[in-house]
């Protein structure tokens, strides 16, 4: 075979080897016994399952030498290989290459069969070796042959078993994504509900309150208070949907927090983290509700604004006091601006006011700006369970 017509169908058989993804694995336990086997009942000193590589035959399993690989160039198998057929070789020293390199063992004579895999492709051998020169038998070779199919079927099943290991793998992976996917969803529906239609509406009951107080028609305030009650009760709907869609898993605002840093993770490419200390456990809702919103909002404000490479969530509680800090080592604040003129900021201090918490924005001496909450935990203690 010249070498224009071969070089397409060699580099075929390289892909088709490195598609099994077995090269410089460990020693497996198959491949060893079909070694062994194939030696005793070869009569062999040595044998070997060979696979031939670009420029060098690597040993998946080896019987009688202690070498895992030699150069592929002046070798038998590489004969094999390129013809794609068996090779006997009753006395080595006929030939004009050296099968040297694997260890102490001087190899003179050689009989090997090619591993062919279901696509076709001849991945290496199946081989034995002798010290002295011998004619090998027509058994010797119908054994070999044999062997080298179930070398072939342990190869395609480990295949099989690899790449259905990286499709659960893929799976995996794609349902965290449609989890992160999810949340962030979830977590945004909150902000519009909470922070839009809520927010729009309660102006909205202002304006009506207003209005109330203008108007001298008994009738009309009457239908006024009417809405004004009507826009009250669809505000608190929309706050009760808005805190239904964040959900509190076991571990409760650590477990929020958590999947905060992972949305981040996943739709901005920023390193966010979760720096949590303590034990805390908060039994009022609406405080968790709060705090999780400044650290989303917070977080939000980062990713968008601070042009930064790392986020950093820290929660701690001393006693009843808890500080969450959020923390990014973005470009800060510029030195003119005003703290109250951002709407995340704005949003922030609005949270806090809720929750009876103080809010304040620290910039970095280098670099960064790091928002801090503190607020009382007015029950710090976890419920106790009632005894039967």
């Amino acid at each position: 075979m010249d070498i224009a017509s071969y070089l397409p169908i060699e580099h075929a058989r390289l892909a088709q080897l490195k598609a099994f993804d077995v090269l410089d694995t460990p020693p497996e336990q198959p491949f060893d016994e079909i070694a062994n086997l194939a030696a005793r009942l070869c009569n062999a000193p040595a044998a070997a399952v060979s696979l031939v590589d670009i420029d060098r035959l690597w040993f998946k399993a080896r019987v009688g030498f202690n070498v895992n690989q030699r150069t592929r160039r002046g070798s038998f198998c590489d004969i094999v290989v390129t013809t794609r057929k068996m090779l006997a070789v009753p006395d080595a020293a006929r030939f004009n290459i050296s099968y040297g390199g694997l260890g102490h063992l001087d190899i003179q004579s050689y009989l090997g069969v090619p591993l062919e895999c279901e696509a076709g492709a001849i991945l290496g051998t199946l081989c034995v070796f002798d010290t002295e020169p011998r004619s090998w038998e027509k058994g010797h070779s119908e054994t070999l042959g044999v062997l080298a199919r179930q070398v072939v079927a342990n190869l395609e099943l480990r295949k099989a078993r690899t790449e259905m290991a990286h499709l659960w793998e893929q799976q995996y992976r794609l349902g965290q994504q449609y989890r992160l996917a999810r949340h962030e969803e979830q977590l945004r529906w909150t902000v519009v509900l909470r922070d839009g239609l809520a927010q729009d509406l309660a102006g909205l009951a202002y304006i009506v309150q207003g209005m109330q107080t203008k108007c001298h028609d008994s009738k009309t305030v009457g239908e006024l208070h009417d809405v004004q009650k009507l826009v009250r009760a669809m505000v608190k709907q929309c706050t009760a949907l808005a805190r239904g869609h964040v959900v509190f898993g076991d571990c409760g605002l650590r477990d929020a927090l958590e999947r905060v840093a992972a949305v981040t993770r996943a739709s901005t490419g920023i390193a966010c983290t979760v720096d949590w200390k303590g034990r805390a456990y908060i039994a009022d809702r609406s405080l968790s509700q709060g705090l999780l919103q400044i650290a989303y909002e917070a977080v939000a404000n980062a990713a968008r604004h601070a042009a930064c490479d790392h986020i950093t969530i820290s929660y701690e509680e001393r006693g009843s006091t808890i500080t969450l800090e959020v923390s990014d080592d973005g470009q800060g604040l510029p030195p003119d601006s005003q703290h109250s003129e951002g709407v995340g900021i704005s949003l922030m201090h609005f949270r806090a006011r809720e929750l009876g918490a103080s809010l304040e924005l620290r910039a970095h001496s280098s670099r960064g700006l790091s928002v801090y909450c503190r607020a009382v935990n007015k029950c710090s203690q976890p419920p106790r369970e009632e005894s039967a």
